[in-house]
């Protein structure tokens, strides 16, 4: 259970952050406040279903404890190195062969390797948070993103 208690300290915390921020974003411009104000309510609404979730559905539940811990600190281990590897070759590359060609080898490896067994599921994540950067970052803000050999 103490993990779960956890979890549900971080939702509030992030819960109250979004708060803090929206409280910020009052005195924007009402051009520039739009955009903040939709993603600060959009994480606190996630947070709140969360924080429901933990509060409504671990109610009187006891959780086992796994038996061989050791076991599973090795593999989670493994799991933040291969993680932490993967990122940093990722951003050695991004120059070398471009954003959306690296983020998709990132992403489709480290899925791969984090234990995601269904291909296509991979594949459609993947190129679905392409499409989602790129009309975001390139079509909705005009940010520049890094050119490489493809794209």
């Amino acid at each position: 259970m103490k993990s779960k208690k956890g979890e549900l300290i971080i939702c509030i915390i992030c819960f109250l952050t979004c708060i803090y921020f929206f409280v910020l974003t009052i005195n924007f411009p009402s051009e520039a406040r739009f955009f903040p104000q939709f993603c600060i309510f959009s994480l606190a609404f996630l947070c709140l279903i969360d924080i429901l979730y933990y509060l409504f559905s671990f109610r009187g539940q006891k959780v086992k404890v796994k038996e061989n811990k050791k076991k599973d600190k090795n593999y989670d281990n493994k799991k933040y190195l291969s993680t932490l590897t993967f990122s940093i070759i990722y951003i050695a590359i991004i120059n070398i062969i471009g954003f959306f060609t690296a983020s998709f080898i990132y992403l489709f490896l480290l899925m791969h390797f984090l234990g995601t067994k269904n291909k296509m599921l991979i594949l459609y994540i993947c190129v679905g948070v392409e499409i989602g950067i790129y009309i975001v970052f390139h079509l909705f803000l005009n940010v520049p993103l890094e050119k490489g050999i493809l794209f």
